[in-house]
Formats: structure tokens, C-alpha cells, sequence
């Protein structure tokens, strides 16, 4: 059905705002969001947030965003608008170019909520444009520490209904208020975008099949080059168990980073992980000098209608064994002494980081160590949530609740400054987050981990352990070397695919 607004209409809504989405809904039964996003991978730049999970609260929307109206990026101390005309710098950090963007629109009350809004990504070095403490000097892939974009045109799928909307959104300076002929010509042309779009719809390109494995051979000799020698890492195991002896620490993630060449289309990396790794929070964004996929199954921060939550995952194992059923599995994971010291001491983080931005009295555990069960795997999950006090936006509750504790440590300052002293170059992309602020005040983000990195023909992935006192270096070894096997995995095969 067609939502089009009348130019007479669209005219009115000028008058009182400057974000004016124009759409049309169509039914969307016989594809999927990544057969429509294969028509559009090509442009200079992208972002397609997808979930393919049961879990339909987390993944019944995919989004597609496309057409920047401009872009930004985030460095240390400055951001930088950038459109087809012009680069703009400013000085501030990474929260002020998102407050720069969002407070510089209105949208219509009755529109709906992510039709267009500041859709990009994170890296955990933005954690450092709020809390003060010396970072790496060391950024191996030179990404921005931020790179967003404000999309002219938004694809979004809605997997219950079966529909696909077509959002074609007008922005507009206080000069084009007053010159109808100015604003005809805005309206013309976002009519025309969608058209265009529906026309590249149309003509679907067929996805080429691709046959590959979930499983490697000789996975430990596989080319990778890593960031530090397994030697060195078991001392930063022993070394933080020390802190934690101590008394500086509860708990604290430490990762490592593997990296090989890849010469190939970054999309196979993205569609790899969504055929073996599925989560109702994958991502594929192309908005600076590189590509970041990822399968994530954690949210970082999110707001709805004022309300912030944070769920916390602590706490994995596989699903199937040949020796235990899934609930003799599910109910191993539960009772796991060390499981759930770690996921509580998370859950105490998690609340902490959401009542610094919410009313006291409203911060609750609304589910705590549930299980959910994934295609794969099962994950130990809670859920924390509060409603947002007076003055506070969801850039503040980004700012709280970011980058997650659960790959950092707790207390969460305490760790990353033990973090940025035993790892030797900045995470970049690894645990930082993907991010989607709509005009609306909301929300919605991953914590980005199960994600690779392409930079200049090179793929890199890097995952932590997470390691409290008892921890045995070894085996905090061999949980990054499990949490990067998927994403290896891809990166070992895909680079091959002709």
C-alpha cells in the first residue's frame, strides 16, 4: 500500500519539522532483507542491521539504511561532518557529534519510531572520550573512532507482518521552509528515491550459492597472525589474577587479535556468520576505510519510550552433546559456581551503569540468569532496566551504560585501565557497539564481538577471556580461541570462495 504523504500535507509538517519521512509499505513475502540488500552492497556506503534468531523481540525489524544525507566520524578530541559538498569539523567528543545530529531535527510525533535517525558504529576507544585514562598509542587498522551515517533512504523489514517499508526521508534547513519551490523539488526527489528503489527491488540479481563448512580442518594451523604470543597472554591471565588478589578488581576480560589476509568480498564473512552463527543482532556497515560484520547476541544499551535496559550475557555452552541432553546442558549452566559469580557480579555492573541515568527508585532486575537458547548455543541472560530521570536522553544512557561490562570487568573503570596496560594496541572495533538513534529519543544497539574487521585487504577478529580468581590461563586461552572459531572459520574459507 502506498503511505505517501499529499506535497499539501508534507508543505504543513515543514512548518513544524525538519526530519519528514515520506514512505510507502509493501508486502515483502517471497524474499529475505539480505536478497534486498544484495541489490544495494555495492554502494560507497551502508549499514543493514538484520536479525535472523526466534527470539522475535530482539529480531522481528532489519533495516537496510542507504543514501547519506552526510556522514560522520569521530576522532579524538574533534568530529567531522562529511556530505558529497564538504567536510565540517568541530571539536568535541563522540556524544556531542550524537547530540549535534539528533538535536539539529524534529520528526513528526505520529510517524513511527527508526524510520530514519543516526544509524553507525562505536569502537571501545570512544570509552574514552567520557572516562579519563591513558590509552594505547597503537591503532593497527586507523579506523575513526566512530563512523555514522543519516540515511536519505531507509529499508525496513518487518519479519511478523511480512512487509518491507520504504522510507524516503527530507531534511531541511530554516531557509527551505519559506521557498515552496525549494521544497516541491525536496518532496519530487524523495518520491523519486522511493521509485527508484522499488525499481532496483524489482530486478532481484540472483545470490550465487556458496557451499562452505562450520567446520576447519587443522583449525590450530590456520595462517592466522596474532597480536601476542600465547606465552605472553597466559602472564596477562596470571598478572590479572594478581590485581584481583589484590583487591583493584572483581573481575576482568582480556582479549587477544587474530588477523590474515583476505582479498574478497566482505559480505561472505557476513553471510557465513548468519548461516552458522545466527543472532537476532547481525550487522554489516560500510561507512569509512573499512567493513565491520558481526553476529552479536548481546544488546549494548537500549531505550524505548524512556526506558533504558541493559541485558547482560555471562555464561555459554553449546547445545548439543552426544553424551548429555539439552536440559542435563541447561541445567550445568545454571548451577556453575564460577557462571554465576561472573554473571552476578555483571548484573550488579549492568544496574550500576543503568541508575547512573535513571531514577533510582525504578532500577530493577526484571529476569535474572535465564537461559535462552540459540541455534548453536544456550547464553545465561539477565535483564536490567530503569526509566530515564529528568534531563537525561538516550545519548546519556549510551554514555553510561558504554562500552558493556561484560567485556570490560568490574569495576568497570578500574578494568580498563588494566586493559589498556596489558593490551598493546587499541581494540578498535572489537567491543565497541553498533548503534541506531532515532528522532523519537530511542534506542537500539549490539555489543559488537563475534564480529570481523576487513581494513586494506586484511581480516582481523579478537575476543577476550573472561578471567576472575580461580581462572586457570590455559583454558582462559582456549575461550578466545572458541569465541573466534566461527569468525575464523569465515575468514579461512571465504577468502577462497571464486
Amino acid at each position: 500500500m502506498t503511505n505517501y504523504i499529499s506535497f499539501e500535507t508534507f508543505k504543513q509538517q515543514a512548518a513544524s519539522y525538519t526530519a519528514i519521512p515520506i514512505y510507502e509499505t509493501l508486502v515483502f513475502d517471497s524474499y529475505s532483507p539480505l536478497s534486498a540488500f544484495y541489490q544495494f552492497k555495492d554502494r560507497d556506503n551502508y549499514v543493514f542491521l538484520e536479525g535472523v534468531s526466534s527470539h522475535e523481540q530482539h529480531s522481528r525489524y532489519s533495516y537496510l539504511a542507504l543514501d547519506p544525507f552526510f556522514r560522520v566520524q569521530c576522532f579524538e578530541g574533534h568530529y567531522v561532518f562529511i556530505n558529497e559538498q564538504e567536510r565540517k569539523k568541530y571539536m568535541g567528543n563522540v556524544y556531542d557529534a550524537i547530540s549535534h545530529v539528533l538535536n539539529a531535527y524534529t520528526y513528526p510525533v505520529d510517524c513511527p519510531d527508526f524510520y530514519t535517525g543516526l544509524v553507525g558504529n562505536l569502537s571501545y576507544e570512544c570509552a574514552h572520550h567520557h572516562e579519563t585514562f591513558k590509552r594505547p598509542s597503537y591503532r593497527e587498522l586507523h579506523t575513526p573512532d566512530a563512523a555514522f551515517m543519516l540515511p536519505q533512504l531507509m529499508l525496513v523489514f518487518d519479519k511478523k507482518y511480512h512487509n518491507l517499508t520504504l522510507v524516503s526521508t527530507v531534511f531541511l534547513d530554516k531557509t527551505d521552509v519559506a521557498d515552496e519551490q525549494k521544497l516541491r523539488s525536496l518532496y519530487d526527489v524523495a518520491c523519486k528515491r522511493i521509485q527508484e528503489s522499488k525499481q532496483t527491488l524489482a530486478q532481484f540479481k540472483p545470490i550465487t550459492p556458496v557451499f562452505l563448512d562450520n567446520l576447519v580442518d587443522n583449525y590450530e594451523v590456520i595462517d592466522a597472525k596474532a597480536s601476542i604470543s600465547k606465552s605472553d597472554f597466559l602472564k596477562h591471565v596470571e598478572r590479572c589474577k594478581t590485581y584481583i588478589e589484590e583487591g583493584d578488581i572483581f573481575q576482568i576480560q582480556v582479549s587477544r587479535r587474530l588477523s590474515m589476509p583476505y582479498d574478497n568480498d566482505p559480505v561472505l564473512l557476513y553471510r557465513y556468520l548468519r548461516n552458522f552463527n545466527p543472532s537476532p543482532l547481525l550487522f554489516n556497515i560500510k561507512l569509512a576505510n573499512y567493513v565491520l560484520v558481526g553476529a552479536s547476541p548481546e544488546i549494548l544499551v537500549n531505550v524505548q519510550d524512556k526506558e533504558m535496559f541493559i541485558r547482560p550475557i555471562a555464561g555459554t555452552r553449546k547445545r548439543y552433546s552426544k553424551d548429555r541432553s539439552e536440559d542435563e546442558i541447561k541445567q550445568e549452566l545454571s548451577q556453575d559456581p564460577k557462571e554465576i559469580a561472573e554473571h552476578v557480579m555483571l548484573v550488579d555492573l549492568a544496574r550500576n551503569d543503568v541508575g547512573h541515568a535513571c531514577k533510582v527508585d525504578s532500577v530493577s532486575v526484571k529476569e535474572l540468569m535465564q537461559i535462552e537458547l540459540y541455534t548453536h548455543v544456550m547464553h545465561m541472560v539477565s535483564d536490567v532496566r530503569g526509566q530515564l530521570k529528568e534531563g537525561c536522553t538516550a545519548v546519556d544512557a549510551l554514555k553510561y551504560g558504554f562500552p558493556a561490562g561484560t567485556v570490560t570487568g568490574a569495576p568497570k573503570v578500574r578494568a580498563m585501565e588494566i586493559i589498556a596496560e596489558l593490551e598493546d594496541r587499541q581494540r578498535e572495533f572489537y567491543s565497541g557497539g553498533v548503534v541506531f538513534f532515532d528522532f523519537k529519543g530511542n534506542l537500539k544497539s549490539a555489543l559488537a564481538i563475534r564480529s570481523i574487521c576487513v581494513v586494506d585487504k586484511v581480516a582481523y577478529t579478537q575476543a577476550a577471556g573472561g578471567i576472575v580468581a580461580d581462572s586457570i590461563p590455559e583454558m582462559e586461552f582456549k575461550e578466545t580461541e572458541n569465541k573466534m572459531r566461527s569468525c575464523l572459520s569465515a575468514m579461512a574459507q571465504c577468502r577462497d570462495v571464486s
